[in-house]
């Protein structure tokens, strides 16, 4: 749906390859499915189609966004999904959002300053972080089989905070990783 003006953007596939990837792992796997960066919602829809069945467990810093998911999943009446308005990180805390364009739903949000090569900070929106190896036990009903970081550049953080879950799942990784702009970061 276009919720409050928000949603044009999933009017084109930014990912094709994304679905052959799902139906191969989610098809696989009988662990949840767990989503660092979430954003609004392109990829819940996509593995709820491929396995309506599958636990997800989403992360989203954006408010904005996880309001447009829950309409999202309201419209097309998906129950099971959870999406925390959080960021996964390394460690508990607070972090600030900065958000590069006046868009409420902006996807090249993140949590690392300067990230993006001096791009203009708009504004910044203060989140809370948690490492997802604290919650883990209090969101799962089985392991988790398949974890998409797509943190624009937080991906490293958001792993180091599930480091016992995945040594014990052992669950397929798909990794979004952004241009790095310029040679300094690595």
């Amino acid at each position: 749906p276009v919720y409050r003006e928000k949603g044009n953007p999933k009017l084109g596939d930014r990912e094709p390859w994304m679905d052959p990837v799902l139906q191969v792992l989610l098809l696989r796997s009988q662990g949840a499915f767990v989503e660092a960066g979430a954003n609004l919602g392109a990829t819940l829809l996509r593995a709820y189609v491929v396995a309506p069945a599958s636990s997800y467990i989403g992360f989203e810093p954006n408010a904005a966004c996880v309001g447009y998911i829950n309409e999202l999943m309201r419209e097309n009446d998906i129950t099971g999904p959870r999406v925390l308005p959080m960021a996964p990180g390394d460690h508990d805390g607070v972090a600030a959002l900065l958000m590069h364009n006046p868009e409420s739903t902006d996807r090249t949000a993140t949590l690392i300053p300067d990230f993006d090569q001096g791009q203009q900070v708009e504004r910044t929106i203060m989140v809370p972080r948690v490492p997802f190896d604290r919650i883990a036990d209090g969101l799962l009903e089985k392991n988790v089989g398949v974890v998409r970081l797509d943190a624009n550049g937080g991906d490293l953080e958001a792993l180091r905070g599930m480091v016992n879950t995945t040594r014990r799942d052992r669950p397929a990784l798909i990794l979004h990783l952004p241009p790095l702009y310029r040679p300094t970061n690595t």
